[in-house]
């Protein structure tokens, strides 16, 4: 893509975030830097379209970037700038402390953040999309019949859950359990694992199931949890509010 386009697109993400109304041409010919006419940046804005980075609400409206075209903006266009060291304490401040922090709590601390420094609301959402699939479950012992299970997803949403069991586990219970999840369950999508697929599972433990099942049910209840949005939104007169769809 020659530099021109990229000029364009950046114009059109910046007024779009500006106003939040779809940009035609017009506004963009305005813009310092473009110098050419309004029907050229009508046929760049054309071939972006085609490329995905832009896309069109309706046919007499301008254009309005695609995630593409912000990430496109994201990873090349925007002007980055150096944080101040007060202002990375002062981030630092509200993030807190490094070593008490959760996926949960990063995510409310960042939207808390994000809404501090904007003077505006913030919405964070925390799930995994439906499509996505089991890539890695891994089984951790973390002190006398305590165990953690972690579990990874395709599109990079990482749960974990301590379990606490009934008897220590010896190392060939733990081979034998990561082998069978391996076969069960990798490349599994989240939306297959509900509670009558696990309890199959279980079931098919055999001898291992008096021992093994709540590692099972662990599992169960991380991929629930996958499957619910949350949302966390800061910034606005009322308390937080955090809401599970």
């Amino acid at each position: 893509m020659d530099e021109r386009k990229l000029k364009i697109l950046a114009a059109v993400v910046d007024e779009y975030i500006l106003t939040g109304e779809p940009v035609g041409s017009k506004a963009i010919s305005k813009v310092p830097g473009i110098n050419v006419s309004a029907a050229t940046i009508r046929n760049d804005m054309s071939v972006l379209e085609q490329l995905g980075y832009l896309e069109q609400p309706h046919t007499s409206a301008g254009r309005i970037p695609t995630f593409n075209g912000y990430r496109l903006y994201i990873d090349q266009l925007m002007t980055v700038e150096e944080l101040s060291e007060s202002e990375r304490q002062r981030l630092d401040a509200m993030l807190g402390e490094e070593e008490n922090l959760t996926e949960e709590s990063i995510i409310q601390s960042a939207g808390k953040a994000l809404a501090e420094l904007t003077k505006c609301a913030s919405v964070v959402a925390n799930s995994a999309p439906k499509f996505s699939v089991i890539t890695k479950v891994d089984v951790v012992p973390t002190g006398k019949r305590l165990y953690l299970i972690l579990l990874i997803t395709s599109n990079g949403s990482i749960k974990n859950k301590a379990c606490r069991l009934e008897f220590d586990l010896d190392e060939e219970q733990l081979a034998f359990f990561s082998h069978y999840i391996q076969e069960n369950l990798q490349g599994v999508s989240i939306e297959e694992l509900s509670e009558e697929r696990m309890e199959k599972l279980i079931t098919a433990l055999g001898a291992y199931m008096i021992t093994l099942a709540p590692l099972v049910k662990g599992l169960c209840e991380l991929s629930q949890d996958l499957l619910h949005n949350e949302l966390t939104i800061s910034g606005t007169k009322q308390p937080d509010l955090v809401q599970r769809l």
